[in-house]
């Protein structure tokens, strides 16, 4: 029989206060080490003897810590999970190997979902990661899905945070039609198990608006509240258009600038992701806007955009009417030449040089064991 002590990493500073013998606790184990400051992950690893076993578990591509020291994309290199990483990475033998595992198996979203987070936050491919939980998509629907909404952005002067009252109802008539179609493959409908994604007062906004149509079971959150929760559909609704990105005070914000922010959200939902938001202004602005690219094009490849009159031509005439009101000949020429929504190359900045590296690092191995 094992005594085991759950608790969060900032009250495991309390234990230190017991005077407990070296070695006390035999194993010692970090779940959400990605997301952790380091300070935070070393309160618990203070308790450790030179026995105990330790393990941190994450995945460094989603959401990292908050740190206002460095730019978004870089916060993963700074917690303790990705050094513990780089420092066998240095080290020779078969422990140092050994004590690097990975998985590369989701049991929560349905294939669609897990090939294109595969594809275009890890490694560029859609067989690497796989999907073996058997999750039903929509009978009746793609599972990955995008509504434009142009809107116009407003600044909240109470809250100082912008909201997009057209996005609003375009949210709500997906929820609408979400429980009035939920299939029987889902089991009993559960208002419950979709979350609507958003930031400042648009999550207010939405909440009152699903309200009005007894619809507050649906969760509205804020992206950084659902990290390690799932739900059978995600919503995200990105609030800002061209117009309020173009204005010199109105900066582009997590969903168009950090990619371990999508792959976070898109990995919440089991069956179906809706993205709403100004399709022209995802694909020009931020630098997200590769990924946002692939994603509307696959979409529309899966007759999955809504409305339908929204096109590849129809979202490249609006990129080139954005290039000519800002007015800057190169950088209308440098945006404008990598905006088409083909997706050759759009991978090519999003995959996941840790993840390659320890496949290719596994399947060496796994020849060199075979020859042996």
């Amino acid at each position: 029989m094992y005594k085991v002590v759950i608790t969060t990493t900032s009250m495991a500073r309390h234990f230190h206060k017991l005077t407990l013998p070296p070695g006390y606790f035999t194993h010692i184990l970090i779940d959400e080490a990605s997301q952790m400051l380091e300070c935070e992950a070393l309160m618990p690893l203070g308790l450790a003897g030179p026995n105990t076993r330790l393990v941190l578990a994450g995945d460094h591509m989603q959401m990292g810590p908050k740190l206002f020291s460095v730019d978004d994309h870089q916060r993963s290199n700074h917690t303790l999970l990705n050094r513990l990483f780089h420092y066998y990475q240095q080290q020779k033998g078969d422990a140092a190997f050994k004590s690097r595992i990975i998985f590369s198996e989701n049991y929560r979203s349905t294939k669609e979902i897990v090939d294109f987070v595969s594809t275009h936050f890890y490694v560029g491919k859609t067989d690497v990661i796989k999907a073996v939980g058997n999750v039903p998509s929509h009978p009746s629907g793609q599972a990955l899905k995008f509504h434009h909404v142009r809107g116009e952005c407003i600044l909240d002067t109470m809250s100082m945070s912008w909201y997009n009252q057209e996005e609003v109802v375009t949210v709500v008539d997906i929820v609408k039609h979400l429980t009035n179609d939920w299939p029987s493959t889902w089991g009993q409908c559960d208002a419950s198990s979709i979350c609507v994604l958003s930031e400042g007062c648009q999550v207010h906004l939405i909440r009152e608006a699903l309200r009005k149509i007894n619809l507050r079971q649906v969760k509205v959150e804020n992206i950084t509240n659902v990290q390690g929760k799932e739900f059978r559909a995600i919503v995200m609704t990105t609030v800002q258009t061209r117009d309020s990105l173009q204005a010199s005070d109105s900066p582009c914000l997590e969903m168009f600038n950090d990619a371990c922010v999508l792959n976070t959200a898109m990995t919440r939902a089991q069956s179906q992701v809706f993205v709403v938001g100004d399709a022209a202004a995802l694909c020009y602005f931020g630098k997200c806007s590769r990924v946002w690219k692939s994603y509307i094009d696959y979409c529309s490849n899966k007759n999955s955009v809504v409305p339908n009159h929204v096109t590849k031509d129809f979202i490249d005439s609006d990129i080139k009417e954005i290039s000519r009101l800002l007015k800057t000949e190169a950088l209308e020429q440098n945006h404008f030449n990598s905006a088409t929504l083909d997706t050759g190359d759009s991978t090519e900045d999003n995959t996941d040089a840790v993840f390659q590296q320890m496949m290719e690092e596994y399947n060496k191995h796994e020849e060199c064991s075979s020859d042996a």
